[in-house]
């Protein structure tokens, strides 16, 4: 795991998982959608190339708008 994938996890009252990353403001109840966004926006890993022109974007929503227009 690298320094970046380091997150805060505190329990609440409700039980429920609150996490932050630990490089800017993002929160997420769920430490998979803060382990992706650490991945993708954090570290700067863009897992979707495009076909046509091998643009890459970090998320499939951006590159399917992208090859829409």
């Amino acid at each position: 795991m690298s320094t970046l994938s380091k997150r805060v996890c505190q329990s609440t009252p409700s039980k429920s998982s609150h996490c932050k990353c630990s490089i800017c403001d993002e929160e997420s109840s769920q430490k998979g959608h803060l382990n992706e966004h650490i991945v993708r926006v954090q570290e700067g890993k863009r897992l979707h190339k495009c076909s046509v022109c091998d643009k890459v974007l970090p998320w499939k929503s951006t590159l399917n708008e992208h090859i829409a227009s």
